[in-house]
């Protein structure tokens, strides 16, 4: 994995859209429509890095690609970059959700952050 992919380019350009919106309107304001669109952004942006780690770790085991700890580093940054809005996230959905909205993809959202979580629980645990 040589250098920055177009995943890692759609991942800086969202963060930057969601840290310019955050900016200027509080994660609160958000309506539903709103938050279910941010909620299909990261979702994508999940199963892409999820799939892009996927074959990477594929590849090493079939003996087609080195371990190259630069590559490792790009996706479980990718990872922790996810992870960094999950909470106030799963707030809003809970909120909506307590006012009798159904939030579209809030299921596969919240999976989403406890394999992320568990995931960075294993990484840390590893490199202790």
């Amino acid at each position: 994995m040589a250098g920055p992919s177009v995943l890692d380019s759609q991942v800086k350009a969202f963060r930057e859209a969601l840290t310019l919106w955050t900016a200027e309107h509080a994660l609160e304001a958000m309506d539903r429509g709103e938050l279910e669109d941010l909620l299909r952004v990261g979702v994508f942006l999940y199963e892409q890095t999820d799939a892009r780690d996927r074959r990477w770790r594929l590849a090493m085991a079939r003996g087609t690609r080195k371990h190259d700890r630069a590559a490792e580093r790009r996706i479980e940054e990718a990872f922790a970059w996810w992870l960094r809005p999950c909470r106030a996230i799963e707030a809003r959905i809970r909120r909506l959700e307590a006012g009798g909205s159904r939030v579209e993809n809030a299921d596969k959202f919240r999976r989403y952050h406890r394999l992320a979580l568990a995931a960075a629980k294993d990484r840390d645990a590893e490199s202790e």
